[in-house]
């Protein structure tokens, strides 16, 4: 008897911890579809859809991606711009880190690629992410990652 009162109570308690976890991966597939909803919504009243456009100096496209971190509860927005200048050889990217949540500029990073004697040459402009400094891609990718990935 008490072997088959084991057996229920181990039963039940599975279908508990089945149900909790099916209930907090729902959870945070809501989170994350409301992250990405947000996202969207932002790029397209701040940017106008993205896509390229033409300045006086030369091009310019938006794009952005959006995560919801589960670890650090948050919804972050990067907003990405490549932009070209007419007449010189290479490009620039800037990417900027936003909370949604809190509305704030996390970090920064620009670099500027350029095309030297058949070589692309990296400059790092800006690299700064929550209060820290780098000097590479490697580095930033490194800031970013706890932000855009988990």
């Amino acid at each position: 008897m008490l072997k088959r009162l084991s057996v229920i109570g181990t039963v039940i308690a599975a279908t508990f911890c089945l149900h909790a976890k099916a209930a907090t991966e729902l959870e945070l597939y809501e989170l994350q579809e409301r992250c990405g909803q947000r996202a969207s919504t932002v790029f397209q009243s701040e940017y106008g859809g993205g896509g390229a456009s033409k300045t006086a100096n030369g091009v310019e496209f938006f794009s952005y991606e959006n995560h919801y971190s589960a670890t650090l509860h948050k919804c972050y927005f990067l907003e990405i711009l490549t932009s070209s200048e007419k007449g010189i050889s290479g490009q620039t990217k800037h990417f900027r880190l936003f909370d949604l949540n809190d509305r704030r500029e996390l970090g920064t990073f620009v670099i500027n690629y350029s095309l030297v004697s058949s070589e692309i040459m990296e400059i790092v402009v800006i690299c700064e992410l929550a209060g820290k400094s780098c000097a590479t891609s490697a580095q930033w990718n490194a800031l970013l990652k706890p932000y855009m990935m988990d």
